[in-house]
């Protein structure tokens, strides 16, 4: 399958990364470890040496270091792209659920707490 490209992108994406790195005190090295990718291919996203594509979008998504909704310009340019965003709209949901399952695991029951808040908030 060819590569979704996001070109357009870059320049918001290497501003996003940029003030995340200063924001948390962090080098290229550790962000690229923390995602999951080469310090390489971060280097070269950030030099516009490689473009941006959607599969690097997920490995941030994924992390919570970019929010979909932060780089996102609403210019869906194909069907695919469309499709990337809605699936990004899930990826984002991860780390909530990452959070309900530790929770879980913790003994708390999370549905009936949040069906707790639902009730004292009508």
């Amino acid at each position: 399958m060819k590569r979704l490209l996001l070109a357009r992108l870059q320049d918001r994406f290497i501003m996003l990364i940029e003030n995340y790195l200063r924001e948390k005190n962090l080098t290229q090295d550790d962000l690229a470890k923390k995602v999951g990718i080469p310090s390489s291919h971060l280097s070269n996203l950030l030099h516009k040496k490689r473009i941006l594509s959607a599969t690097y979008l997920l490995y941030f998504f994924g992390k919570g270091i970019i929010m979909p909704e932060d780089i996102y310009d609403g210019a869906t340019v194909t069907e695919r792209e469309q499709e990337f965003w809605d699936t990004a709209a899930i990826t984002q949901r991860l780390g909530l659920l990452r959070k309900i399952v530790s929770a879980e695991k913790s003994g708390y029951n999370v549905e009936a707490l949040l069906d707790a808040m639902i009730q004292d908030k009508k």
